[in-house]
């Protein structure tokens, strides 16, 4: 069975999505949908088949998408190499909208993450992709939403982020807080 949608590729505001599968599947999923939804969207399923019956126009359409975002990621990916350096570890994605990124060190994605809204700049950390409660070194950023002039901006930022947070844990390191004994005088 493989089920997937039109959103992503054509635009999000068609909500028609397509299914493969057996027969016998099919028949019985047409069932439940009809309970859910009622009245598909007769509008938007015209558009995608006119759309898919003009091959040239699909793939000249996905081609063009896969230039565009293939050209953020790399800016993206770039912008990590720049100003993230070895701090970061990226594997480049052969598909989708996002870095997962792995911090290097004991750094944790949450204390990046405090740090980073002080720099007006947000990421998603890895722990809630984990089951296993791992993740905390991890993080993901989005490349298809910022514009490409936003891109090398708040990865940037993203390292201003992380440099505060080691000069932080290096000083607390060198000046660790002094031991006061608490003596209740009541």
């Amino acid at each position: 069975m493989y089920l997937s949608t039109f959103s992503k590729i054509l635009a999000p505001g068609l909500r028609v999505a397509w299914l493969a599968a057996p027969e016998p599947m099919i028949e019985r999923l047409t069932l439940h949908k009809q309970i859910f939804d009622l009245n598909t969207n007769a509008l938007g399923q015209w558009a995608v088949s006119e759309i898919l019956q003009r091959d040239s126009l699909i793939d000249n359409h996905l081609a063009k998408l896969r230039h565009y975002y293939q050209n953020k990621r790399d800016l993206m990916l770039q912008a990590i190499r720049t100003h993230l350096r070895d701090a970061v570890r990226v594997n480049p994605p052969g598909g989708g909208f996002h870095l997962w990124c792995r911090l290097q060190g004991d750094v944790r994605a949450r204390a990046l993450l405090r740090e980073a809204t002080r720099e007006h700049v947000a990421f998603v950390i890895g722990e809630p992709f984990h089951v296993d409660g791992g993740g905390q070194q991890h993080f993901r950023l989005g490349f298809a939403f910022p514009e490409e002039e936003k891109i090398e901006e708040g990865v940037r930022r993203i390292g201003v982020a992380l440099r505060h947070l080691q000069a932080r844990r290096l000083q607390r390191e060198e000046h660790p807080p002094l031991h006061v004994e608490h003596i209740p005088m009541v």
